[in-house]
Formats: C-alpha cells, sequence, structure tokens
C-alpha cells in the first residue's frame, strides 16, 4: 500500500479488517517494542529497524520506511523578547501494512524534534 503518493507497484490491495484482525497493534506497542530494541541505539534507528521487521507486509527493497514532514510555528515575540522558531516533526510508516503516524512536540530544532517523535 503507498503511502503520500507512492505509486502502487502491482502490490495487492490489502483487506484492512483481516489485517486488523490478525494483527492489533496500537501506539503504546509500538513504541514499547521499539524500547525493546535496544537502549544503545537512537530512537530513530530504533524505529526504523521496528518497521523493517514487520514479517506480515514486509518493505520493498528502495523504499523509504519512516517518511517525516515538518510543522514550524514563531513563539515569543512579546516586547524585548526575540520570535523563536520551533518545530514539530511527523512520522508516517507502515507496520505489517496498517499505516501509522505519530506527531512529536514543539522543540527548536527539527533533528530534536524527530527524536522526540520517534520516541
Amino acid at each position: 500500500v503507498p503511502l503520500r503518493g507512492q505509486p502502487n507497484r502491482g502490490q495487492p490491495a490489502l483487506d484492512l479488517e483481516k489485517v486488523m484482525a490478525s494483527q492489533a497493534v496500537n501506539s503504546s506497542e509500538v513504541g514499547t517494542a521499539v524500547a525493546a530494541v535496544g537502549a544503545t541505539k537512537g530512537a530513530i534507528s530504533q524505529l526504523q529497524e521496528f518497521v523493517q521487521g514487520a514479517k506480515l507486509y514486509p518493505m520493498p527493497p528502495n523504499c523509504a520506511v519512516l517518511q517525516w514532514s515538518y510543522d514550524t510555528r514563531m513563539v515569543g515575540g512579546r516586547g524585548s523578547e526575540a520570535s523563536v522558531l520551533e518545530f514539530r516533526a511527523t512520522v508516517a510508516f507502515l507496520l505489517d501494512g496498517v499505516p501509522h503516524h505519530a506527531v512529536g512536540s514543539w522543540k527548536h530544532s527539527k533533528k530534536i524534534a524527530q527524536r522526540d517523535t520517534a520516541e
């Protein structure tokens, strides 16, 4: 199943009810499983390895496993304060054929926002 406008390359259509019945996965289970992968690796690489390890519908080669997008906002700027640009990352991925996404909190850099979302 393609994400965000990616072409369908002859993949069969998913029966979402069948997938949901066979693989009941929620976001807290994803987070717990990612944390169990190993504390020595970064959160982003742990999430990517967890998604790549899916057995029911493995990702095709040369396909981005995690798809990132960012929101921005300006905060502050009252009186003598300078405005500060903040970022919020969103990650989307397929886990055993089921689309998932996670949104992090506002951070002062894209990299920190990305890491916060992966955690």
